[in-house]
């Protein structure tokens, strides 16, 4: 096997869906976040690391991690081409959507730093909160006892230090699906709308595909929201023709939306982008980011 493994964050069989029309070969077009127009580029081309997900033991390569993302990817797929040929939507598609918007939301390098620094941190702190229960006398370390059985009352499972320490050592591809399992279990009980673009550029995608919304504030007004969050909106473009919607709206199934929406929806995913968003199309006047 090669030395190293170029792996997709961004699937080349997602981004395939954003390829230029009219152009002889099949690229997407990129665009820098102020609107402005970048470069063409082929799917295969872009969005990838070396070993991204590969697990090292005893000097092999374990690409375990990989062939199961590339299954829930065939899963996605199949039920993709289903709805772009006109199905209404099952539970069966649901699932598949819901695993596969959770996979792309958490596979990323960006997704990684983000939760390998939080771990880092829960370790940080633990081992300061260590060092004081060494230094500390018996009267204090009794005070600091009382002070953590308190704030652990009704906050849920917890770890000891040493299980924080190993989760932190953790690779990237032994702990990614665990995240990206209990994310698909909650976005499978939110509704699930499937928008459908008019003709047009339709819905672009973006490095950063998966947009968690809070309805109830305005866009420059956002912050953290979770699931839960009874505004929550989760969206993902499937391709420029269809945009999955997970919310608490209780309503489900698919349906024709206007530009007005089309346009509001590719603000967000141009919000929320890293560095660069697509579209399949070089000519594209960008006129909703405000």
């Amino acid at each position: 096997m090669a030395a190293h493994k170029n792996q997709h964050w961004i699937p080349q069989s997602y981004l395939k869906a954003w390829c230029d029309p009219t152009h002889r070969n099949k690229v997407i077009h990129i665009y820098k976040r102020d609107g402005t127009y970048d470069r063409w580029r082929p799917p295969s081309r872009i969005f990838s690391a070396n070993d991204l997900y590969t697990i090292r033991s005893n000097g092999e390569r374990d690409l375990v991690t990989e062939r199961l993302l590339n299954r829930i990817e065939d899963l996605f797929l199949k039920r993709l081409k289903r709805l772009v040929r006109g199905e209404a939507l099952t539970p069966g598609h649901q699932a598949a959507i819901s695993l596969y918007v959770a996979t792309m939301r958490n596979r990323s390098p960006r997704a990684r730093d983000h939760w390998q620094s939080f771990k880092d941190r829960v370790v940080a702190v633990g081992n300061e909160m260590e060092q004081a229960h060494r230094r500390a006398t018996p009267e204090e370390r009794a005070r600091m006892q009382a002070a953590s059985r308190v704030g652990m009352i009704s906050r849920g499972p917890s770890i000891t230090l040493d299980e924080a320490r190993a989760a932190a050592t953790e690779p990237f591809g032994v702990w990614l699906l665990r995240y990206i399992r209990t994310e698909a279990e909650v976005l499978e009980q939110l509704d699930l709308l499937i928008l459908e673009a008019p003709q047009g550029i339709g819905f672009i995608t973006s490095d950063n595909p998966v947009v968690w919304y809070d309805s109830n504030r305005p866009r420059d007004k956002q912050g953290r929201v979770g699931l839960g969050y009874a505004g929550v909106e989760v969206t993902m473009p499937l391709s420029p023709r269809l945009c999955a919607l997970f919310s608490h709206s209780g309503q489900s199934g698919r349906g024709g939306i206007g530009q007005r929406f089309v346009d509001e929806i590719n603000a967000r995913t141009i919000a929320f982008c890293d560095e660069c968003f697509v579209a399949n199309s070089s000519e594209l006047v960008v006129d909703w980011i405000e």
